[in-house]
């Protein structure tokens, strides 16, 4: 006996067992939707696609409010799913945050890393925040760039003659008002 060639016996073909021609289960089986993701208190549910808005969506509470984000496939949907539960089992709220929101908080952090940098101050994001909305109440809708401005109006142009004329016509009229360190006189 020797080695049979498939040349040989004239078959050409692919190469592959039947085994692998047999298509999964999972592909065969039809899911039903929505899919609930637990993990200890918190849940998240999948919704499948429609004909509507072809994407898978992920909905889940957190902080109080409903988030929906949507994936292009279900094992992607299912892999936040499975992060985001965890995160809000474990008491994280980072998942109540958007896209934006997290990019400002990480925007804000940048900042004061280099602000402690360059003076040595240690704030906290949730510090640096009230303290510029103390200062913006304080403010009463004027620019927070130009407090100085808003604050203190600047003063008029001195003028020797304008400041004396009205001390002289209180003056001329008899009212003589004591001055500190004065003793009050009536007449």
């Amino acid at each position: 006996m020797g080695t049979i060639f498939h040349s040989e016996y004239g078959e050409q073909g692919v190469y592959r067992t039947d085994s692998a021609q047999i298509p999964a289960e999972s592909e065969n089986r039809k899911m039903k939707f929505p899919v609930v993701i637990r993990h200890r208190s918190e849940k998240a549910k999948i919704y499948g696609k429609t004909p509507a808005y072809p994407f898978y969506r992920l909905a889940y509470k957190a902080a109080g409010q409903r988030h929906v984000r949507s994936f292009k496939t279900y094992s992607e949907a299912r892999r936040e799913g499975d992060h985001v539960v965890r995160d809000l089992a474990q008491g994280s709220q980072a998942a109540a945050l958007t896209t934006g929101q997290a990019a400002n908080a990480l925007t804000a952090l940048e900042l004061l890393q280099g602000f402690r940098q360059q003076t040595g101050h240690n704030i906290s994001l949730e510090r640096a925040v009230a303290d510029y909305v103390e200062a913006a109440r304080q403010l009463n809708g004027r620019p927070w760039r130009k407090p100085s401005r808003g604050v203190c109006p600047p003063l008029p142009p001195s003028n020797a003659k304008a400041s004396q004329e009205p001390s002289r016509n209180f003056a001329r009229r008899g009212n003589q008002r004591p001055w500190r360190g004065q003793a009050s006189v009536r007449r």
